[in-house]
C-alpha cells in the first residue's frame, strides 16, 4: 500500500514539475485548500440534505448562498 501511495506522490511531483522547496510549499498549500474546500462542501451537503444544484431533492428552507 505504501509503495502505491509513494508512486502516486511521485507522479504528482513529476506532473506539477516540483523542483524546489518553494514549489513544494505552494503545492502543499494548494492541496490543503482543495481538501478543506471539498470537506466543507460535503459538510454543507450533509447539513442541508441535498447536494449542490440538486433542487429536486431540497426539503428545507435553508439554501446555499455561496461560500
Amino acid at each position: 500500500m505504501a509503495d502505491k501511495e509513494n508512486n502516486k506522490l511521485k507522479d504528482l511531483i513529476k506532473e506539477y514539475g516540483i523542483k524546489d522547496m518553494t514549489e513544494v510549499h505552494n503545492f502543499v498549500k494548494m492541496l490543503t485548500a482543495e481538501t478543506i474546500q471539498t470537506v466543507l462542501d460535503a459538510e454543507l451537503d450533509e447539513e442541508l440534505g441535498y447536494s449542490k444544484y440538486d433542487y429536486k431533492n431540497k426539503k428545507t428552507k435553508n439554501s446555499r448562498n455561496g461560500y
